[in-house]
């Protein structure tokens, strides 16, 4: 939706804050005939000091032109800012309903998001000097905060996901340090509306470079209801996972896991969990018989050459120590039927009484987070014979 505005703005290498009133006033003021420093500030709940610094670089830049003007009373001159045209053209049409709107609300601070994310008022005191005017900071988002989300939303799909952006670039996008850009992200991270699967280099993957993935919450950001948006909410035990593959005898994939970096096990079961949400569209009523479905799994189906898409081939066996061609082959037939397995648990809580038979445009099933001593995930989807948004909480063990 604003690729076509980043890559104006780039070229005159705005900072953070002056990307974000740009793309405020662009999106909020376009058809005004002006507007004031104090109108912008009071709006998006920014310092007159910001406004008046990241304005003046704007106008600088050819992107805002000033206009001197009086108050009809006579009273000092001021200036009527308005956006260049060509601004307000770059900023493009909606990915899916709603979207523009979600980030308006976010550009004009109306999520709060907890005590991580907010400054705090505070009263400075310098010895023996006067006391200055207490300084009152805005309990709003911080609009460096803003505009990471505003951007994530921008490029995500419908169901919140933004894939195959690679750390570096929204970095470029939101002009911010490596460090100051993690902190937001912890902080969105642990206020819930954002998970992230960190990229990884990696032998057994292909590409060797995974890029991160991020996982937007359109509810908590406080996206517009949509009719279809399905979220059921479940609980796994922590060590769930290498339970299932000792259960189901997928003992190659148990050792596979076991090789596996601590930051290589999301970037697996990432890829394993999008193979099974394309599964749940692509092949619903056949996953009500798995066995019989399975026959035909690889072939008919293509879950084994979804897992071969991301894992090493069998012809890289001489470059993996203790692999032979034969064990690599085995191991991509073990982990698609751990999709199936995935896939199969998914329909039945989506099966659940109540919503009767749906039908699926689009599933995801979201990383797992680990919380006080269990993994906790969401399988959302677009159900268009559902109707009526749903957020059902199932706590029965993966």
């Amino acid at each position: 939706m604003l690729e076509d505005f980043f890559s104006l703005v780039d070229k005159f290498g705005l900072k953070c804050n002056e990307r974000f009133l740009l793309l405020a006033a662009s999106m909020c003021h376009a058809h005004d005939a002006g507007f004031t420093v104090e109108q912008l500030s009071e709006r998006f709940s920014v310092s007159p000091y910001l406004v008046t610094s990241g304005l003046g670089s704007l106008v600088r830049a050819g992107l805002v032109s000033a206009l001197v003007t009086t108050h009809p009373d006579g009273a000092r001159p001021f200036n009527l800012y308005r956006v260049e045209p060509e601004v307000c053209d770059s900023i493009g049409g909606e990915f899916w309903d709603g979207q523009g709107e979600l980030i308006k609300l976010l550009l004009l601070g109306g999520l709060i998001l907890g005590g991580a994310a907010r400054r705090d008022s505070s009263v400075i005191r310098t010895g023996a000097y006067k006391c200055p005017p207490t300084r009152t900071k805005s309990e709003n988002m911080l609009p460096s905060m803003r505009l990471i989300l505003v951007i994530l939303v921008a490029f995500s799909d419908s169901l919140g996901r933004v894939s195959g952006d690679e750390f570096r670039s929204l970095r470029r996008l939101c002009a911010l340090s490596v460090s100051r850009l993690r902190g937001h992200i912890r902080d969105a991270s642990d206020l819930g509306v954002v998970s992230v699967v960190p990229g990884v280099s990696s032998r057994w993957f292909r590409p060797a470079k995974r890029h991160s993935i991020f996982f937007l919450d359109l509810d908590a950001l406080g996206a517009p209801r949509h009719p279809c948006r399905l979220s059921l909410h479940f609980e796994a035990e922590s060590d769930r996972f290498r339970a299932i593959l000792r259960e189901k005898e997928l003992l190659l994939a148990y050792r596979f896991i076991s090789e596996l970096r601590v930051a290589e096990v999301p970037v697996l079961m990432r890829s394993l969990l999008d193979s099974a949400s394309i599964l749940l569209c692509s092949s619903w009523k056949q996953l009500d018989s798995p066995e019989a479905f399975y026959a035909s799994l690889a072939l008919d189906h293509g879950v084994a050459d979804m897992v071969s898409a991301f894992l090493v081939s069998s012809e890289c066996a001489d470059d993996i120590a203790g692999w032979t061609p034969a064990m690599l082959v085995a191991l991509h037939d073990e982990l698609a039927r751990f999709v199936l397995e995935v896939a199969c648990m998914a329909k039945r809580w989506l099966s659940v009484p109540g919503l009767g038979e749906l039908t699926f445009n689009r599933v995801q099933i979201t990383p797992f987070v680990f919380e006080q001593g269990a993994y906790w995930a969401c399988i959302r989807a677009l159900a268009p014979s559902h109707g009526v948004v749903s957020r059902l909480f199932l706590t029965a063990p993966f």
